[in-house]
């Protein structure tokens, strides 16, 4: 004989041997299988957010340690996590994103707490006590009613157990330090997870490593699928990710998964909602908040407060952006050279359709010259014309050359062999490819010449600017009356190929490390731009913009030695012979000096018309 408890208006049926099934459990069970709740007696107007509700009240309601004070914008992120396998939540500072996560693993977790797995990701489990994981030991420590697990401070987790039940590592609540630093450790203890359902809190993901959203997407979700509920109109997610970040920018780990599914062109600053390629992304705009409209902030959000602060930095800079509103800063406001915005307006992350008039393989290599320095990368590229006519510059593939320990040669002649080697294998001559002479590039460049006998061009970041004809509003002015030196000519030159159009195959590393260096306009006898330098970028991103360094190369090597100019531009009147890129590298002979560029020479192949 069936023992049975009420509650809602619903029959909940179980063997004998139950003893009790309190209000709480009914309101868990209805959470997990809302359609079957409304079928069986309960109220036909809850849906899965509701009854989420109705266990934040009993649990951190009135009188409870810790309250959690509902206001509009958790409501919104309550019914997107309640419809939703994969969630953006796009946030202006204090939004709520933070204790809205920690509330919703909480309670997912508690409505199966044998079947299910929470992961908690910041970046550091030193900072993940100030964010996500701090939120979720005062919910934890603050609810109303003991939860059935024991909380493991020290190693960050919290084990399903309540003195007669007791689970594994398979269940739970665990924090993952998901810093760069740590990505391998952390995809490590992602990949191959299994349990019944799993939910991954991705606290601040755009500052976690690009691994763990790779893990999450090909290992976490395919490896947990969904399951049905009791009579196969419930479904219970099987894995679940729940993502907030501040917007930073489209290329990383936050960007990437609030990816609109019509691209980023298909929404604006006034869009809140969208749907992403796998879910959905909600917006909270710090304008927008739902305090503002009051004479005092009346919710624990985004207030009149966090306004003043915020515009006392200034309403065009790239801070209020990130932290005000969430959303890509418009052109102009960002110091950046290149913007994530240019990028995609100018179809640089696209593939041209390529004219049936032969298309020229270039290389470029920006070398590490000592072993255990920066990274040694060789990025391979098409320069050819469109169906319209545009002459286009594709980054076709990126590849880094690795020292092999057991080799006695040294680096530096490991890496001259491996370019070589690469470019012959792919048909690339040596007046098609270039590499970094800068410093020890000239040796460099050097041993290769012994290697690989031609004419690669050696390209030197160092020094002043040159006599390169550059475009500058309707002038035609030499490149040293427009950038400051030579690093700034170089990485500075390819903005307006961009904004043509002409940059195209552009992948997230090359762009993150693209929009990532920093300018500045210098006013003086002339107003010229100074890119930062390569120690200062270092210092402020603890890493080399070394894939960017190499793209840099590829296009002066097009520019250099195959004529390329910005279509629409005066630029297309000055005019570079093309019939003969070995005939073309010996009068580029004159432009260098110990393998180096220089300046002053350039204008015996360039003609002004």
């Amino acid at each position: 004989m069936a023992k049975v408890f009420k509650h809602f208006g619903i029959e909940f049926r179980f063997p004998d041997a139950v003893t009790s099934f309190t209000e709480l459990d009914a309101k868990k069970l209805c959470f997990l299988y809302p359609i079957w709740a409304s079928k069986h007696g309960g109220p036909t107007h809850y849906r899965k957010e509701d009854w989420f509700w109705e266990i934040v009240y009993t649990l951190w309601g009135k009188g409870a340690k810790k309250q959690f004070v509902c206001h509009p914008w958790a409501e919104t992120m309550a019914e997107a996590a309640s419809h939703y396998r994969y969630v953006g939540l796009s946030g202006c500072a204090s939004s709520g994103k933070s204790d809205f996560s920690a509330v919703w693993g909480i309670v997912n977790w508690l409505a199966a707490p044998m079947e299910t797995k929470v992961f908690a990701s910041s970046t550091t489990k030193e900072e993940a006590k100030g964010r996500i994981w701090g939120k979720i030991r005062d919910y934890w420590d603050g609810a109303a009613f003991k939860l059935p697990g024991t909380f493991l401070n020290s190693v960050s987790k919290i084990i399903t157990s309540d003195g007669v039940i007791k689970g594994s590592d398979t269940s739970g609540i665990q924090l993952v330090a998901g810093a760069r630093s740590k990505e391998r450790e952390a995809v490590g203890s992602l990949i191959g997870f299994k349990a019944p359902r799993v939910v991954f809190l991705a606290d601040e993901l755009a500052e976690l490593a690009p691994g763990i959203l790779e893990a999450c997407w090909g290992n976490l979700g395919p490896g947990n699928p969904d399951t049905e509920g009791q009579d196969k109109s419930d479904t219970v997610f099987g894995f679940q990710m729940l993502a907030s970040s501040n917007f930073r920018g489209y290329m990383d780990p936050f960007g990437v998964f609030t990816e609109p599914k019509d691209g980023w062109r298909s929404v604006n600053i006034d869009t809140e909602r969208w749907e992403t390629k796998r879910g959905i992304c909600i917006r909270f705009d710090g304008l927008k908040s739902p305090n503002l409209s009051l004479a005092e902030d009346k919710w624990p959000i985004y207030g009149h407060k966090n306004l003043k602060e915020h515009e006392a930095i200034g309403r065009n800079t790239v801070q209020f952006w990130r932290m005000c509103r969430s959303f890509p800063a418009p052109e102009g406001v960002s110091d950046v050279i290149y913007s994530e915005q240019e990028l995609l307006q100018g179809g640089a992350f696209e593939n041209p359709r390529w004219s049936e008039r032969p298309i020229i393989k270039l290389a470029a290599l920006d070398p590490a010259f000592t072993s255990g320095g920066d990274r040694s990368v060789l990025i391979f590229g098409s320069l050819g014309y469109d169906t319209l006519g545009k002459r286009i510059l594709r980054r076709d593939e990126t590849l880094f050359l690795k020292e092999d320990v057991t080799d006695k040669a040294p680096y530096d002649k490991q890496v001259a062999l491996q370019f070589k080697n690469e470019c012959q294998r792919r048909g690339i001559p040596t007046d098609h490819a270039a590499h970094d002479a800068t410093g020890s590039g000239i040796s460099f460049g050097t041993l290769l010449a012994e290697l690989w006998p031609g004419d690669v061009l050696p390209i030197k970041f160092g020094g002043s600017a040159s006599e390169m004809p550059v475009q500058s509003g309707d002038k035609i002015i030499p490149a040293h009356e427009a950038y400051v030196n030579r690093v700034s000519e170089i990485w500075y030159q390819g903005k307006e190929y961009v904004r043509s159009g002409q940059i195209m195959g552009i992948d997230r590393d090359l762009a993150e490390e693209m929009t990532a260096r920093h300018y500045e306009v210098q006013k003086g006898k002339e107003t010229r731009v100074l890119v930062e330098s390569k120690k200062d970028m270092k210092l402020r991103l603890s890493r080399s913009p070394d894939i960017a360094d190499a793209f840099m190369i590829l296009i002066n090597l097009a520019i250099v030695r195959f004529g390329f100019s910005v279509a629409g531009s005066s630029m297309q009147n000055v005019n570079v012979s093309e019939s003969s890129p070995s005939k073309l590298a010996e009068k580029n002979d004159a432009v260098y000096d110990e393998g180096a560029v220089t300046v002053g020479a350039e204008a015996d192949y360039y003609e002004f018309s």
